[in-house]
């Protein structure tokens, strides 16, 4: 691959802001930063709909063999990046990408729900490797890559991708200042339509000339840093135009910086912006519009930085349940197994008013003892806790959800919304005083939302459970593939004895792992002094169970890779006392 075509794939890049107004002009995209962009993990892969065989954790397993791919334009692959970061750029490795040239849009969006486009374009059409698309650095935790089809068809095939962001803690605003331009001269202009007009502060007044690749440059005078490039169209407000921009030092040898469409809604100018380039020349070249092949400008301006952008300072790091990724205690002091994910969901158990905009006894009788712990009467108990985006969603809510199809969770990755709990970490410190009518266990239930025969067949209860026995201090797992449809494990890993009238701290850990599979993993605290110990681990293969399909599971054993909004903390005829309840979504290893 050669430097120069190294060199032009960089500068592939599209920003734009769909935010109109008629009063006010657009910004496309304005912010930029001077901070190292650097790759950055990315924590989960949902998408629009996946071909079998290809699904879009393809796009994130360092294999140029194996693809995310699925047909109709429109289709779409999004990334989770844990919180939010700030995005400085997408790399990108198409499916025969150097046959293909796929239309394509990034947008990015801070919360799952409300997204803005900050990049329109095409892909180089000549590599089979990644290439890069800059785009002025967005604050924000999901990245949504949509396919509009490619040269040759409707498919969306993308074999990986990479997002890379900065360490500085908020977007940098970059300083553009209009800086006076002269002397515009065109490929050829329309009697009575001359490119002078493009300079003249008047929206009446136009340059046109009919033909794709019709082009008209300005000059700045000498070279200086371009950052953006305003353009008012003429019947900016009804068509879309196709244009490219270009910079030069020297008149002749000419770089393309953005290549664009207009917005179609507006006649005032537009702006568009661009990492910053040093010339002196600045050409627009136009390949039609949605009506015609006409190049119909009425104004142009040119903005350039006015002086080199300071350094915002870092976020500085923090502790506990901050999510640094240290282990060396979570906000209640328990040591942490994996760190947390920065910006995840966490939920600590409040020994002073339990009941919180997370935590839902769920009829549990449970009541405060002297020593600040709290004791659970005997039952069937089914405590839960969500996560703080969810609201403490009713029963009715968990019965109405999108989908409860295996199928299509899969490739969504969560039940209710993106900061469900998927890769978690729970905790729990308990006291048995009894346990009866062979209840002597106590479950960590994650992955599911609702548990009901009566509701979509039972499909709401896809779940994994970490389990300990008290009476044996013997540990298992469970396999709800739905309600009621178990899969139980036999005990394994390591034997404690009886943990009965004495604290204990017990640990359920799951996340997925890159190939689709799912880990589960057990810990234990056996003499409650915040040492623990691995009891047990397995992974699901996806061949664990016989009855997935029963809700649309890709096969009879199909893993649940999906996150749910709640944790269950559940136990039978079990009465105990306990603290320091958490659940903590985590930085699985790599």
């Amino acid at each position: 691959m050669s430097s120069l075509f190294v060199r032009s794939a960089l500068f592939l890049l599209i920003v734009s802001s769909f935010i109109f107004s008629q009063t006010i002009h657009p910004s496309f995209g304005a912010e930029t930063t001077t901070s190292t962009c650097a790759n950055t993990n990315i924590n989960g892969v949902s998408a629009s709909g996946s071909s079998q065989g290809f699904p879009p954790n393809s796009v994130v397993d360092n294999n140029f063999n194996t693809l995310w791919s699925v047909f109709g334009k429109g289709s779409w692959i999004q990334l989770d990046l844990g919180s939010s970061k700030n995005i400085c750029s997408i790399n990108i490795a198409w499916y025969k990408g150097d046959v293909r040239v796929n239309n394509f849009i990034i947008s990015t969006s801070a919360d799952g729900s409300t997204y803005k486009d900050v990049l329109i374009s095409k892909s180089a059409g000549n590599t089979l490797t990644y290439e890069k698309y800059q785009i002025p650095t967005t604050f924000a935790r999901y990245v949504k890559i949509t396919v509009n089809g490619n040269t040759q068809n409707n498919y969306a095939s993308v074999t990986e991708v990479k997002a890379q962001t900065t360490t500085s803690s908020q977007p940098q605003q970059t300083q553009c200042t209009t800086v006076t331009i002269k002397s515009p001269k065109a490929s050829a202009s329309q009697t009575g339509f001359p490119a002078s007009n493009v300079l003249d502060n008047n929206l009446n007044t136009r340059w046109s000339n009919n033909g794709k690749g019709s082009w008209i440059q300005v000059d700045l005078g000498a070279s200086k840093n371009i950052c953006s490039v305003n353009i008012a169209w003429y019947k900016g407000n009804e068509r879309q135009n196709n244009f490219v921009i270009s910079t030069s030092k020297d008149g002749a040898t000419f770089t393309n910086v953005l290549t664009s469409k207009s917005s179609g809604t507006t006649l005032n100018l537009e702006k568009y912006s661009f990492p910053i380039t040093n010339g002196r020349y600045v050409k627009v070249t136009v390949n039609g519009n949605n009506q015609n092949d006409y190049a119909s400008i009425t104004e142009i301006k040119s903005s350039i930085q006015n002086s080199a952008p300071t350094t915002p300072p870092t976020t500085p790091p923090t502790t506990g349940n901050g999510g640094t990724g240290d282990n060396t205690g979570a906000g209640d002091g328990v040591k942490m197994i994996y760190p947390t994910l920065s910006g995840g969901e966490t939920w600590f158990f409040n020994p002073t008013n339990p009941v919180d905009s997370q935590f839902d006894k769920n009829g549990a009788e449970i009541s405060k003892n002297s020593d600040g712990s709290w004791h659970l009467q005997p039952g069937t108990t089914r405590m839960l806790a969500f996560t703080k985006s969810s609201g403490l969603p009713s029963d009715e809510v968990r019965s109405s959800l999108p989908t409860y199809d295996y199928s299509r969770l899969a490739q969504t990755g969560y039940f209710y919304k993106p900061t469900d709990w998927k890769n978690v970490e729970i905790t729990i410190y308990v006291k048995v005083l009894s346990a009866s009518g062979g209840g002597d266990e106590i479950s960590l239930v994650s992955r599911s939302v609702r548990h009901s025969n009566n509701v979509h067949e039972g499909c709401g209860g896809s779940s994994y459970h970490n389990n300990i026995d008290f009476t044996n201090g013997k540990f298992k797992f469970k396999k709800e593939m739905w309600h009621v449809n178990y899969d139980i494990k036999p005990y394994s890993g390591i034997t404690i004895g009886s943990t009965m009238d004495k604290w204990i701290g017990f640990k359920g850990v799951v996340y997925n792992l890159p190939d689709g599979s799912v880990k589960l993993e057990s810990y234990v605290d056996k003499d409650n002094n915040n040492n623990w110990q691995k009891a047990t681990e397995m992974v699901d293969k996806a061949n664990w169970g016989n009855d997935m399909t029963h809700c649309n599971g890709k096969s009879a054993g199909a893993a649940v890779t999906w996150g749910s909004p709640m944790i269950i903390f559940k136990s039978n005829g079990v009465t105990y006392d306990f603290k320091k309840f958490s659940v903590r979504a985590i930085v699985p290893p790599a």
